[in-house]
């Protein structure tokens, strides 16, 4: 049996890859956008339904809201 290996990609300038400046900027993935996110929670009842009670009582649910995002705390075991 005969194999070929496939020539290297190239970027679309034609500089090798590592020849490439890396990106500057980090890019998240859209579901990680923080405004994507606030906005999705927004329209989620169920979540929505989850802020209203932790505002209600804050002491009795692992939950925060924190700059529009709701989160859920986690706790580590100790072991």
């Amino acid at each position: 049996m005969t194999t070929r290996s496939l020539p290297a990609e190239k970027p679309a300038n034609n500089t090798s890859l590592t020849e490439a400046e890396p990106s500057k900027e980090r890019v998240l993935p859209s579901f990680l956008d923080r405004i994507n996110l606030i906005a999705a929670q927004q329209k989620d009842p169920e979540i929505q339904k989850k802020i209203s009670e932790v505002q209600e009582n804050p002491n009795k649910y692992p939950y925060v809201l924190e700059h529009g995002v709701f989160y859920k705390l986690l706790s580590r075991d100790s072991g």
